[in-house]
C-alpha cells in the first residue's frame, strides 16, 4: 500500500559528520541493516528507482570519515520528506527540528488543529504547551513542555524540571486561553 518511513534514534546532519565517531555511525547503519532486513523488498524497489548504493551500504562496516560522509548523504539518512517548514523552520510561523527540541516539534503532526501548541508569552517568545487534561473534560489548563531561553517561563520552567516538577498555568493564565482560542 505504498511506502513507510521509519526514522532511526539519531541522524547525522552534513555539517556535523566530521565530529562523528565511526563506530556509533556504524550503530546506525546496523540498525537499519536490521530493519530493512524485515523488509525484503525495499533495497529491490530502491534499485528499480534507481538507487543502487543501498544494499553496499547497508554491507560495509563505518570505519572512516569516507564512511561517515557515504552514509550522511544516503537514504537510510538523508532524504526524510519533511516540508521545509517543518525542518528549518523558525516560530511564529512554524517550529522547525533545527531550531526547536524534536519530541515538540513533532507534536505539530498530531495535534488537533483547533489547539495551538505554540504560544507566545509576554516577552515575545515562543513557548509550547498541552492540555493536562482530554478534549471535554472542562480542565483548561495546560502544561508547558519548552520555553526559550531568555523567555519570562524559561527558569521557572528550568527550576521545576530540575526537581522533576511540571510547570502548569491555570486556565486563566494568557497562554492557556491562547492554546485553547480555537476551540
Amino acid at each position: 500500500d505504498g511506502w513507510l518511513l521509519f526514522m532511526g534514534l539519531a541522524g547525522v546532519e552534513w555539517s556535523a559528520q566530521f565530529c562523528c565517531d565511526f563506530q556509533k555511525v556504524d550503530r546506525l547503519r546496523q540498525y537499519a541493516a536490521r530493519l530493512l532486513g524485515a523488509f525484503p523488498l525495499t533495497l529491490p524497489e530502491y534499485e528499480r528507482l534507481g538507487y543502487h548504493e543501498g544494499a553496499t551500504i547497508l554491507a560495509e562496516p563505518i570505519t572512516d570519515a569516507a564512511g561517515v560522509a557515504r552514509w550522511t548523504d544516503s537514504i537510510f539518512n538523508a532524504s526524510v520528506p519533511l516540508p521545509a517548514d517543518a525542518h528549518t523552520g523558525v516560530l511564529p510561523k512554524r517550529g522547525g527540528r533545527h531550531h526547536y527540541p524534536a519530541p515538540i516539534t513533532d507534536i505539530d503532526f498530531v495535534r488537533r488543529d483547533d489547539f495551538q501548541l505554540w504560544v507566545v508569552d509576554g516577552s515575545g517568545k515562543p513557548v509550547a504547551v498541552a492540555p493536562v487534561a482530554p478534549r471535554g473534560s472542562g480542565d483548561g489548563r495546560v502544561r508547558v513542555l519548552y520555553a526559550e531561553p531568555g523567555s519570562v517561563l524559561h527558569p521557572k520552567l528550568a527550576a521545576l524540571h530540575g526537581k522533576g516538577q511540571a510547570l502548569v498555568l491555570s486556565a486563566e493564565h494568557s497562554l492557556a486561553k491562547q492554546a485553547f482560542a480555537q476551540q
